[in-house]
This record gives structure tokens, C-alpha cells and sequence, in this order.
């Protein structure tokens, strides 16, 4: 607990080799964005070399043994979803302040890649607030996809977890929160490769 009575949380997160679509629930600071260079360097340490690409929906970033980083991607964010490549597995250690669950997320009418605000496990069914209804058609992970047809959610993906990213495919611009509850406890997180 810092001296202002807030939280400061670490999880270890292990990431295999090649690509995976990622989110960071958790960043050094409160704010909402944080440097990439710096957050890289300081969540993949021993292992820094092993993350040579951070890519978000339209900015990226390249890491060299050196040092130096090139890209546009200077700022990692809150709400945001990404595909990070590794060149060996990893086990990422992030330090930090919680990301709030009733944060804001703006999409477009468009694919957009975004975070889930949660450290657990919950049921699409759970947390897409109603205003989603109809707006968002489909939802893709890095190994799962889940499509809304008739009111109801089909397909291999079930459910949204705390550091992973997501593709979500939406009719229009919409701003929302995801509606997390309070009552239901989150299930196991799934198993990590």
C-alpha cells in the first residue's frame, strides 16, 4: 500500500514465443498511458531482448538489443489491446496500479483493439453491457472468436480476462463500460501457454 492508501499489485505473467494479443491491466503509474520503452524495460527486465515488437490497432513499436526502441507507439494505455512478439517464452513481472473496472472505452465503427478491466475470469454474457446489443457483432482473441446473432453470443469464445487483448467488431461508434459484478466472483483464470 502506498502512503495515499492505494494499491500497488504484482502478477507474473508467462507469455509464450511468437506472437500474442495482450493488454496491461496493470501500469507503474494511476495514469491512464505510461512510456512504452520504460514499461517494456521494467515489466520484461532480464528478458528484454526477448520482446523485439509491442503493435497496437495502428501504432508500433521495435526493441533492439542496443537499446533503442523505433516506432510510434510511445505510450502504453489502459484501455488498450496488443499484440506483443517474443523471440523465447517469458515470464513478465508487472508492478503497479490497478486498471478501474468502470473505465471508459470508446469504439468505432470498425475493428478495435481493447483491453478487459479484470485481473479474472467472466462470462461474455456478464459483462457486455446492453447498450453492446446489436452494436458489437463479434469478438476475437488470439485463439478464439465469438459472434452476437439474434441476441445471443456463438462460438469458441465464452468469456474476457484480465491481460489479453481483444478484437471488437462494432457497427457504429459507441462509449462504454463493461459491467463487471460485484456479486459474481470471477471464475479460474484459463490456463496460459
Amino acid at each position: 500500500t502506498e502512503e495515499n492508501f492505494t494499491c500497488y499489485y504484482t502478477y507474473q505473467i508467462p507469455y509464450a514465443e511468437g506472437a500474442s494479443l495482450v493488454s496491461f491491466y496493470v501500469l507503474p503509474e494511476e495514469e491512464d498511458s505510461y512510456p512504452t520503452d520504460e514499461f517494456v524495460a521494467s515489466s520484461f527486465n532480464e528478458d528484454i531482448f526477448s520482446a523485439y515488437a509491442l503493435l497496437s490497432q495502428d501504432q508500433a513499436a521495435y526493441f533492439f538489443e542496443n537499446g533503442s526502441v523505433y516506432g510510434s507507439l510511445s505510450d502504453v494505455e489502459r484501455t488498450s489491446g496488443y499484440w506483443i512478439k517474443l523471440l523465447n517464452p517469458v515470464n513478465a513481472g508487472f508492478t503497479g496500479y490497478r486498471t478501474d473496472p468502470n473505465i471508459e472505452y470508446s469504439l468505432y465503427a470498425s475493428s478495435n483493439l481493447i483491453s478487459f478491466p479484470s485481473d479474472g475470469y467472466y462470462e461474455l454474457q456478464d459483462v457486455l453491457p446492453n447498450e453492446l446489443d446489436g452494436v458489437v457483432h463479434s469478438i476475437l482473441s488470439d485463439e478464439n472468436a465469438a459472434t452476437y446473432i439474434d441476441g445471443v453470443w456463438y462460438g469458441s469464445l465464452t468469456g474476457l480476462e484480465g491481460f489479453k487483448g481483444y478484437w471488437f467488431k462494432s457497427y457504429e461508434d459507441i462509449d462504454f463500460s463493461f459491467s463487471i459484478p460485484d456479486g459474481v466472483a470471477a471464475r479460474a483464470v484459463s490456463e496460459r501457454e
